[in-house]
């Protein structure tokens, strides 16, 4: 709905008086102020709203009329404390507003130009670089680590059948009170006896520490027994291990093979 109010106020035969338009349903600045031509910035400031949301049946001032009162009735019938309302309906309201017929005599509505606030310039300080510092790298020496050299052979300095040998004579007498078997033989790996010519076994129903000797190929070495063959599926049938340095002297390449063996009662 669109109601005209006229001010109270009379200056020199002229009545000034202000429009109101009620928000009808679904409406909001924006729609009612295509009605009329006006922006809802303008609608916000003319009403002194900080938001863009209106309820249906707000009353929002859409403009000011100032006319002479012998040239309007609607004015002409005004009185002071009741100012003079006309409501029309909201199909009709642009239509009203492009017939008003604004006569020579009539001022022109003047509206109070929009006041900016004076914008003073940006002033951006000058970026200060900071020094960049030389980064200094400080280069460690790599100090390389030199790993010993383990060689598949026995070393030649070391006795081809062993350290341990002359051990072997001492627990046997010389060789005079020995016992013997052939039996499976399989393979462990050690790092020993491979500059050292020091030779290891694993042997069931012997003692640790006893020098046995095993013999293959026409070959010997003098192992120590350090304990029993270990009780695993992969050990199943063997009753020696020797480490691969002292397969490697017998020239054993096989992972399983028969050996003969001795060592004291």
């Amino acid at each position: 709905m669109l109601t005209i109010k006229f001010n109270i106020h009379e200056v020199d035969s002229w009545f000034i008086g202000f429009l109101i338009y009620i928000v009808q349903e679904k409406e909001g600045l924006m729609k009612v102020g295509k009605y009329f031509g006006i922006s809802a910035e303008d609608l916000k400031k003319l009403n002194g709203l900080k938001a863009d949301a209106v309820n249906m049946g707000d009353k929002l001032v859409i403009g000011y009329l100032k006319v002479l009162k012998e040239q309007s009735p609607l004015a002409a019938n005004a009185k002071a404390g009741k100012p003079v309302v006309k409501t029309q309906g909201a199909n009709d309201k642009a239509q009203e507003v492009a017939k008003t017929e604004v006569k020579k005599e009539d001022k022109p509505i003047v509206k109070q130009p929009e006041v900016k606030p004076e914008e003073k310039p940006v002033v951006k300080a000058p970026e200060v670089k900071k020094e960049e510092k030389p980064v200094v790298k400080q280069e460690i020496p790599k100090v390389e680590e030199k790993k010993p050299v383990v060689s598949s052979t026995v070393n030649s300095s070391a006795s081809k059948e062993g350290v341990f040998m002359n051990e072997y004579f001492s627990q046997t007498n010389n060789g005079s009170n020995t016992q013997s078997s052939e039996t499976m033989c399989g393979v462990f790996k050690s790092s020993s006896g491979w500059n050292n010519g020091k030779y290891y076994a694993l042997m069931n129903g012997v003692e640790r520490g006893t020098i046995v000797k095993i013999m293959v190929n026409g070959r010997a070495v003098y192992a120590k027994v350090l304990d029993a063959v270990p009780n695993v599926k992969e050990n199943a049938g063997l009753n020696v291990l020797i480490s691969n340095a002292a397969a490697a002297q017998l020239a054993v390449s096989e992972q399983k093979f028969n050996v003969g063996v001795m060592w004291s009662k």
